[in-house]
C-alpha cells in the first residue's frame, strides 16, 4: 500500500489514512520526496517540509486518540503563491513583495486545514498572476511535466504542472480569464472554476483593494486529478466568510429537473474536440439535464467588452503598481495587451460601465 502512493486520488488515500492502512507521515514524506524527484519542473516554489511533517506527526497522534477526522484529514495539498498563508510570503510571483509575510490564513487555506488538509508547498505563478505562461524574475519558469517543450499555463501553471507530476492530490488555484482552466487543459488535470462568490477570497497583505472588473471576475477554485477530488474540494473552500463581502453562504443545491446546458462546438475546433464535446452532452441529457446548442458568435463581443474594462483598470494603476514593482518581463507584457486591447478614457469607460449595467430599452 506504501508504493506509489501519489498515484491514489485524495478520497482514496484520506480513506487508507482512516483505516489505518498507511500513516500520515508515511503519505507527506513520499510527496516530499516526489517534490525532490520532480524539482526540474520549478512548480513548487515554497516547501514547507518540516512543518509538513509536524502536522503529519500531529495528524496520527489524532487518528491514534479516536479524535473525529476532517474529510482531507492528512492529505497534502499545494497553495498558489499568490494566496495568504500564515507565515508565508505572499508575493505572486514579484520580486518585490518576496518580503511580504502574511499574518493570517486566507479564508479558503483555513477551510482547507480546518478539515485536515496539509499544505506541503506553494505553486508559481507568473508576476502578479497576469498571463498564460507560467515565468517570473522571482523563481523562474514552470515546466510542463509532460512535455517541456510545451507550456504548462497560466496563471495556475505551477498548481497544474505539479499535480499532474504527482505532488499533493488537491491544488489551489485562481482565475481570472482561464487561469484554472488553461493550466488544467495543458497538464492533464481536471480544474474547477466556480461561480463568483462560491468560494471567497480575502488577503489580509493586500495594500488595496482590487479593481471592479477584476473583483467579478476572477475566481479562487481548485484543481485535482479526479473529479470526486474536485468536488470534494470545492465543497471544503466554499461558503460565506465575513471577510469577503462578494461570498455567498452556503445554500442546498437545487435538484429539479431538468437544468439547462449550452453546448457549443465551434466550427473551425478540431473535430476530435467537437466530438469530445458532443458525447459529454449525450452524457448529460441520459441524466436528465437539457442540452442546447448554441452558437459562439455572442461571445466576441463579450470578450471585446471585458477586455477593454480590464486593460483600462490596469492602464489606471500603471503608475502605482507596473511602473513602481513590475520587471521588465511583465511590462512588455503589459505592453502587448495594450495592442491588443487598447485602454479607454475615463468617459468612455464610464459609458461602457452604464451601457453594461443598464437594463435594455423596451
Amino acid at each position: 500500500m506504501t508504493d506509489n502512493i501519489f498515484k491514489l486520488t485524495a478520497i482514496e488515500v484520506a480513506t487508507a489514512i482512516r483505516n489505518r492502512q498507511i500513516s500520515c507521515a508515511e503519505v507527506i514524506d513520499q510527496h516530499l520526496a516526489r517534490i525532490d524527484e520532480k524539482a526540474h519542473l520549478n512548480a513548487v516554489t515554497t516547501r514547507y517540509d518540516e512543518k509538513a511533517r509536524k502536522a503529519a506527526e500531529l495528524a496520527d497522534q489524532a487518528i491514534e486518540r479516536g479524535d473525529e477526522l476532517g474529510p482531507l484529514h492528512g492529505v497534502p495539498v499545494t497553495i498558489k503563491e499568490n494566496v495568504d498563508q500564515e507565515g508565508a510570503s505572499t508575493n505572486n510571483g514579484v520580486k518585490a513583495f518576496a518580503s511580504l509575510i502574511a499574518k493570517q490564513d486566507a479564508p479558503l487555506v483555513e477551510r482547507l486545514k480546518r478539515v485536515g488538509a496539509i499544505p506541503i508547498g506553494r505553486t508559481n505563478t507568473p508576476e502578479m498572476s497576469w498571463r498564460f505562461h507560467t515565468d517570473n524574475v522571482l523563481f523562474g519558469q514552470t515546466l510542463n511535466p509532460w512535455n517541456p517543450a510545451l507550456t504548462p499555463g497560466g496563471s495556475s501553471g505551477g498548481a497544474g504542472s505539479s499535480l499532474a507530476a504527482g505532488i499533493g492530490y488537491i491544488a489551489h488555484g485562481s482565475d481570472l480569464s482561464g487561469s484554472i482552466r488553461l493550466p488544467a487543459f495543458c497538464c492533464g488535470v481536471l480544474g474547477l472554476r466556480p461561480s463568483h462568490g462560491r468560494i471567497p477570497f480575502y488577503n489580509a497583505t493586500s495594500p488595496a483593494e482590487r479593481p471592479m472588473t477584476i473583483q467579478l471576475s476572477s475566481a479562487q477554485g481548485p484543481l485535482a486529478r479526479s473529479v470526486d477530488d474536485l468536488k470534494l474540494a470545492y465543497d471544503v473552500m466554499r461558503g460565506y466568510s465575513d471577510l469577503d463581502t462578494w461570498s455567498l453562504p452556503d445554500m442546498d443545491e437545487d435538484k429539479s429537473y431538468p437544468n439547462t446546458v449550452a453546448l457549443i462546438t465551434p466550427p473551425d475546433a478540431d473535430p476530435k474536440i467537437n466530438e469530445v464535446l458532443k458525447q459529454a452532452g449525450e452524457a448529460l441529457a441520459q441524466r436528465g439535464y437539457k442540452v442546447e446548442n448554441t452558437s459562439i458568435d455572442f461571445i466576441q463581443e463579450a470578450f471585446d467588452r471585458y477586455s477593454s474594462l480590464l486593460i483600462t483598470e490596469v492602464a489606471l494603476q500603471k503608475e502605482t503598481i507596473i511602473d513602481k514593482f513590475a520587471s521588465e518581463q511583465l511590462r512588455t507584457v503589459f505592453e502587448y495587451y495594450t495592442q491588443l486591447a487598447p485602454p479607454m478614457d475615463y468617459h468612455a469607460m464610464r459609458a461602457l460601465w452604464l451601457q453594461i449595467s443598464l437594463p435594455p430599452p423596451d
